[in-house]
């Protein structure tokens, strides 16, 4: 199958529109309409009013039959990838064999090895964009990469700030966001001409990636989830904690940084029981509990009693161990699991201390805060619906992992 490309131009206009009735960007009518001066639903006060009518005056938009954009509504991947095509000034000819409207366009996209999933009615992320973006540059990123790519040549600007983050790759994308990018993109290039994606991942090096800080980190060992805990300095109770994932051998921000509180004296470097800070650190998350019944966590998790003890007594063997009583002169101080408060309603056990060296602490835990002004006695406490998100999200396959420090200290660890 042969692909013919036509220059879009005001003198072949009405015979591209009688040639490529599939341009209204309907899955539902074939009809060819008229090129409105404005939409409807398009007006002077909306942020992409100038954007909206660019796009028309270039022929890349023609709206729905009802002559309306739907600025807010999420954009398809047919949809997108048909108004990018157009934004370059090419148009494929429709066969005689094509089904659907956007057949044309997917042939065009494959023939440039541009990453297409063929789900052509579901909505795409703005994180899909980059990397369709991207590839018309010659270029091949996926994930980040591919936001990277786009904040370093000025092509976005993020949806809340000029970074990955801030990006918010993994939402969807408007219709009136898509046009803003191709505006972009188009703004930008000296020679309008796509460009085909190599097979192979571009070099990354030239991305002005910025290190996360859990790639900043020696001792992950073959952590797939951490949580990291900061503080801006020692003696500072209030900290950020922040989750991050690894798929496909590539971190990312899971979550974006939530209040936490920790010990009220702050981090320590030399932590001892009873002292009131909070250990620095890299440990292990192997379980969790709670009053009630398993909240949704994949950690393995028990629904405390009456009768559960965390040890806190130094001169016990079962120091630092989760014990059942009766205490039959067992250890002389434990801590009860089941509180009449609800810091422990659902707690996840930070594995600190598991050789239970005498003196060196105890019962270190991630659990719910009384407040975000009151510290703990040593543990690491969050509020109760960010806990939970956390719980829920932490899976033991990944091997995930809490690190704690001070800003200065983290790198170190």
């Amino acid at each position: 199958m042969k692909i013919y490309y036509i220059k879009l131009s005001l003198s072949c206009f009405c015979l591209a529109l009688f040639a490529c009735c599939f341009l209204s960007q309907t899955t539902t009518s074939a009809a060819v309409q008229p090129v409105p001066l404005a939409f409807k639903d398009v007006t002077p006060a909306q942020w992409a009013y100038e954007t909206v009518n660019w796009s028309i005056a270039h022929e890349i938009t023609f709206g729905f039959e009802d002559q309306t954009f739907r600025p807010n509504e999420p954009i398809t991947e047919e949809q997108f990838i048909a108004l990018l095509l157009r934004s370059f000034g090419v148009l494929p000819t429709s066969n005689t064999g094509d089904t659907a409207w956007s057949d044309p366009f997917y042939l065009v996209a494959a023939t440039h090895n541009y990453p297409i999933s063929q789900r052509r009615n579901t909505s795409i992320t703005r994180k899909y964009t980059a990397e369709l973006i991207s590839a018309t540059q010659g270029v091949h990123y996926e994930d980040k990469f591919a936001i990277q790519y786009l904040l370093d040549n000025g092509l976005a600007k993020g949806e809340t700030s000029a970074t990955i983050p801030g990006f918010n790759g993994n939402k969807l994308l408007t219709r009136a966001e898509a046009l803003q990018l191709i505006k972009n993109l188009q703004e930008k290039l000296e020679i309008k001409a796509l460009k085909n994606r190599p097979k192979q991942l571009s070099n990354r090096t030239s991305l002005q990636m910025p290190a996360l800080a859990v790639e900043k980190l020696h001792g992950l060992g073959n952590a797939e989830q951490a949580i990291i805990v900061t503080a801006p300095s020692y003696g500072e109770t209030s900290v950020k904690i922040t989750a991050y994932e690894k798929t496909n051998g590539i971190w990312s921000e899971k979550f974006a940084a939530k209040q936490g509180v920790i010990g009220i004296r702050g981090f320590s470097a030399n932590f001892h029981e009873g002292d009131k800070t909070t250990p620095e650190g890299i440990y292990t998350l192997e379980s969790a509990f709670g009053k009630f019944k398993n909240p949704g966590t994949k950690l393995p998790y028990t629904k405390t009693s009456p009768n559960d003890y965390w040890v806190d007594d130094s001169q016990s063997t079962y120091y630092n161990t989760w014990q059942n009583g009766p205490v039959n002169g067992r250890w002389s101080s434990a801590e009860k699991l089941l509180r009449k408060d609800d810091l422990y309603d659902y707690a996840v056990v930070i594995n600190y201390n598991p050789m239970q060296i005498s003196g060196k602490g105890s019962a270190i835990f991630l659990h719910i805060w009384s407040s975000e002004a009151s510290g703990t006695l040593g543990c690491t406490a969050m509020s109760k619906s960010e806990l939970l998100m956390l719980m829920r999200w932490l899976d033991p396959s990944k091997h995930p992992i809490i690190v704690e420090g001070t800003e200065a200290t983290i790198s170190q660890l």
